[in-house]
């Protein structure tokens, strides 16, 4: 498990001592806030585990709107705590779009749960932000720049992989093909077979069992036509 930095946004930090002690034997941190302020600067870090519990007993709809905007800007991940009495009626206005709601009395079990999840989503959109433009490949004594726009497709070859360009080149890496495909912009590159991802963008034609593009033809499995069908409009 992960160790997170939580911040209990709440002026009843009585309430939340069972889960604090609980949360610091696991080796997390814990800070209460009990005003929009105190949340500036050092209280919303750049700490990737950073996770905010929002109160909403005693707050108004100014408060929850205003925490809304600030960790939207940041994408920390941002969890509202119900219990009964007058919530439902800020929640009916809809003014934050949190991560998720959790239950008073805090379910500590349930609330790390919802956290690593929640941390877990962040990690792969971040990881989708990171996307290769460009790669350098070993050709020889020289590392030659490839252009992602550049790569027809990817083929797998045993313990390496074959990467074929529109430069009419191929270059051989000792890297598995789901590794590379992970870091490719999914927007432009498809798996097409268990052994092959092409560019979407040199795709000239294709049928149910193969496809065709400027520089060849690779084969198309049919457990993946279906996925290529709905990746281009088909009239």
């Amino acid at each position: 498990m992960s160790l997170y930095s939580i911040i209990v946004y709440t002026n009843r930090v009585p309430d939340y001592q069972d889960f604090q002690s609980r949360a610091l034997s696991l080796g997390h941190s814990v800070t209460y806030c009990a005003q929009l302020a105190e949340m500036d600067g050092d209280a919303l870090a750049t700490q990737f585990n950073q996770v905010i519990l929002f109160d909403l007993e005693g707050q108004n709809a100014g408060a929850l709107a205003q925490m809304g905007e600030r960790v939207a800007q940041r994408k920390t991940p941002f969890f509202i705590l119900v219990g009964s009495g007058t919530e439902s009626e800020l929640l009916s206005q809809k003014l934050a779009k949190p991560t998720g709601y959790l239950s008073k009395p805090l379910n500590s079990t349930l609330v790390f749960v919802n956290i690593e999840l929640a941390l877990e989503q962040r990690r792969s959109a971040k990881a989708k932000e990171h996307k290769l433009e460009e790669l350098f490949v070993k050709n020889g004594k020289e590392y030659v720049r490839i252009s992602t726009d550049d790569i027809l497709w990817v083929q797998a070859s045993g313990n390496y992989i074959e990467i074929f360009t529109a430069q009419e080149k191929c270059f051989l890496l000792r890297v598995g093909l789901k590794e590379l495909e992970d870091r490719l912009p999914e927007q432009q590159f498809i798996r097409v077979h268990k052994s092959y991802i092409v560019n979407k963008k040199h795709i000239l034609k294709f049928n149910s069992a193969a496809i065709r593009t400027v520089m060849g033809e690779i084969p198309l499995a049919r457990s993946y036509f279906g996925s290529v069908l709905t990746a281009f409009t088909v009239i």
